[in-house]
């Protein structure tokens, strides 16, 4: 972890804390809606659709879990991000490590909101990692018209895969230049 010490603290300092928190928060679970884990933090799926979706603590990061997600329109994992963290670079970079059972799909997705308006930018891949261990960049740039139109910015990994049971251990954003 970075410090004053050594170097510049990490763009999104607070969501990395939130993020590590769930190795040890209380196990919590949606179907068909939305609900914050920590400030900036929220699953999310289409109330209509039924997908359950959970963070469980796991020794060395959280256990995320979707299940029917090919019910929903959309399934995801969102975050917060400050659009004058956002300013300081030209892309959003997404570490990921996860391990799990089975492949596990998701798109990374910048939204800018306007109004009552969003505005999504994504890779033009998908995250793909399948069964094991596995670790992953994304990445995604920064418009800067958009971002200066913007009330404000999330990242959200909307999911492909209809079920999901992974560690996830690592999950970090980045401001990239």
């Amino acid at each position: 972890m970075e410090t004053e010490q050594n170097g510049p603290a990490p763009a999104f300092a607070e969501l990395r804390d939130h993020l590590a928190a769930l190795e040890t928060h209380e196990a919590a679970s949606v179907t068909g809606g939305h609900l914050d884990l920590a400030p900036g933090l929220w699953l999310s799926s289409d109330p209509d659709g039924g997908a359950a979706m959970g963070a469980a603590p796991a020794e060395g990061g959280f256990r995320l879990t979707v299940s029917g997600a090919g019910r929903s329109r959309w399934t995801s994992l969102g975050m917060a991000l400050p659009k004058e963290k956002l300013a300081q670079g030209r892309y959003l970079g997404l570490f990921t490590g996860m391990e799990s059972g089975a492949l596990v799909s998701f798109t990374p997705a910048l939204r800018y909101r306007a109004g009552s308006g969003v505005e999504d930018t994504a890779p033009p891949l998908p995250v793909l990692l399948p069964a094991g261990r596995h670790e992953d960049l994304a990445w995604i740039p920064i418009d800067p018209v958009r971002l200066e139109g913007a009330e404000a910015c999330e990242l959200n990994l909307f999911f492909h895969t209809d079920e999901v049971d992974a560690l996830v251990w690592r999950l970090e954003p980045v401001v990239m230049s």
